[in-house]
């Protein structure tokens, strides 16, 4: 499998060509005139391109005297290197024409397609298909596009991707409003209006975000925000449509008071998303554990695994059976092992259910930050990131006792090592150290990290924007050497002697080296891997756009076994 792999062409982030573990990255490209031919001529879908359009994209309004000759040159070393991928470059009638192998992948035509789908899913009412196409159009979209050029074509090309990420952000504020997921539907909103801050739409959507969350005031307040930015900017007022909401407000009874017992169980709407945590069985011994969080969206169909609604599953790695099945919080999206116990994440119900094991019963829901996702353990604490309120949670397992400690934005990944707390803050580009020890304040690195790892006795750290991987000293913080890998790198684990990165976008995992600093195999695993975990049978992914989770074989580098779930893994 890992050897069949089609061909995958990459415009935003980084410009590269993958196909059967061989990668064409921009440092093989014949320098910056060549990279600008290939991307225009991949843009135009097979167009043949006059020579003069041609020379107005490389060098703009100021070509060289010689441009033709020039043109001609780095035609020819781009037609040499893209060969070997089956690609083809021909010059005829004044005009060249690039043709890629039949079913190749190209990032920027996949976004708008996922778009296109997301939508299409939206309107059937398929939710969960809607909430899948949108999630990979708006990462892909997302992602820079010739950072640092600058021209009409390259602009025209920003506004489009930045209209596809629009749509799909649109799409998923929508299907999680829909589904009753109302924090996701605020987040999604919220980047909406983040991306689109004169259009009222984001700001509707959020509204009826806090609405369905029963948060009258704030949605009040988005309407204030929405009609002062449009009258201060641009000397308008909110539309009708907007207008609308704003006056439903107003004149909507207050909420009545909820007269439910403290301890009646509360029936949620059956249409609420499946959402499932596995914990693969690696030994016996809980502490010696390793932990794969994988998050099923679905409402059932056929499957290899079969689990109830917000539950931690224990998938066994040796049959790929669910060993448990055990109920906990409101959308879980985490799990650690420590102290005897597992812990679990609860999103939307903020809060952390501790699992005795031995019982397969929650035995705890310990209170923690706003919107928790994360989750490790170490110095004999748990300690869980909060990604809506920037913090972290240190939560003593002998008292359950929390202390919030504040760290940066937007915080997700989260590892314990070299006697530290690591926490990677994805909304403003740091990495978050903290002493458990010493009590003094954390320290800020200046690292875009999205995931964290140890191992090699350093912090390894995957970079989703840069698409690298880059190793940490954990003494200083300092940053020791990047190592460029697959697109979307997000989850990252240490084990066999390697580092193991997933590349989202790319349907792959790298194998990194760390002696030599460099990608040693290239697995192909499934569609969307995100999260990572090694133990003694090998390197378990999890595909969340796949449905399925894998695992590797480190000694051949290839999928030993496939687990369907039947659902979304996350």
């Amino acid at each position: 499998m890992a050897n069949s792999l089609r061909l995958k062409v990459f415009l935003t982030g980084r410009v590269a060509a993958e196909a059967n573990g061989h990668v064409l990255d921009e440092a093989r490209f014949p320098g910056r005139q060549g990279r600008l031919l290939f991307v225009y001529l991949v843009a135009a879908r097979s167009r043949p391109v006059p020579r003069d359009e041609l020379a107005d994209a490389i060098w703009g309004e100021s070509p060289p005297a010689t441009w033709e000759k020039a043109l001609t040159v780095i035609a020819s070393k781009l037609r040499g290197l893209v060969a070997e991928d089956g690609i083809t470059l021909t010059n005829a009638f004044g005009c060249y024409r690039l043709d890629l192998p039949e079913g190749t992948w190209v990032d920027l035509f996949a976004a708008a397609g996922d778009a296109q789908d997301a939508e299409e899913a939206l309107a059937a009412g398929e939710l969960d298909q809607a909430r899948a196409a949108a999630e990979s159009a708006e990462s892909l979209a997302r992602r820079p596009f010739l950072s640092g050029e600058e021209g009409t074509w390259v602009e025209q090309k920003r506004r489009d991707l930045a209209d596809i990420r629009e749509r799909a952000l649109s799409v998923l504020a929508d299907a999680c409003l829909r589904s009753g997921a109302t924090r996701e539907a605020a987040k999604w909103a919220e980047e909406l209006i983040a991306l689109s801050p004169f259009r009222e739409a984001g700001y509707r959507r959020l509204m009826e975000a806090h609405v369905a969350a029963g948060n009258r005031a704030e949605a009040l307040r988005v309407y204030e925000q929405c009609r002062q930015l449009l009258a201060e900017e641009l000397g308008a007022y909110p539309s009708p449509e907007t207008d609308s909401i704003y006056r439903a407000l107003l004149e909507a009874p207050p909420a009545p008071v909820r007269t439910t017992p403290v301890d009646e169980p509360v029936v949620e709407p059956r249409s609420r998303k499946r959402r499932t945590l596995l914990l693969s069985v690696l030994t016996g011994v809980i502490a010696a554990a390793v932990v794969v969080p994988l998050v099923l969206f679905g409402h059932g169909g056929s499957s290899a695994v079969s689990a109830a609604d917000d539950s931690l599953g224990v998938l066994d790695a040796r049959s790929g059976r669910l060993a448990a099945d055990i109920g906990v919080g409101a959308t879980p999206t985490a799990v650690a092992a420590g102290e005897g116990a597992y812990w679990v994440t609860n999103v939307d119900g903020d809060t952390v259910s501790r699992i005795d094991p031995r019982t397969n019963a929650v035995v705890d829901a310990v209170p923690v930050g706003n919107g928790p996702t994360g989750i490790a353990f170490g110095d004999g604490a748990v300690w869980v990131v909060n990604s809506l309120d920037g913090t972290v949670s240190r939560i003593d397992p002998g008292t359950n006792t929390v202390i919030p400690i504040p760290v940066g934005g937007g915080p997700r990944g989260i590892v314990y090592a070299a006697g530290s707390v690591w926490v990677a803050n994805t909304g403003d580009g740091t990495i978050t150290k903290i002493d458990p020890k010493s009590g003094r304040p954390p320290k800020t690195l200046p690292v875009a990290a999205t995931e964290l790892a140890f191992g090699a006795g350093t912090l390894w750290a995957s970079e989703r924007a840069t698409d690298q991987v880059v190793r940490l000293d954990p003494t200083t913080g300092k940053q020791v050497f990047a190592i460029q890998v697959g697109n979307g790198p997000t989850g990252i684990a240490f084990g066999d002697g390697a580092a193991w990165v997933a590349n989202s976008l790319d349907g792959t995992v790298y194998r990194i080296d760390p002696d030599t600093n460099s990608v040693a195999a290239l697995v192909a695993t499934g569609d969307g891997p995100d999260a990572v975990a090694v133990d003694a049978r090998g390197v378990w992914v999890s595909n969340q756009f796949g449905g399925d989770v894998v695992r590797v074989d480190p000694r051949t580098n290839q999928v030993a076994k496939r687990v369907s779930m039947g659902s979304r893994p996350l």
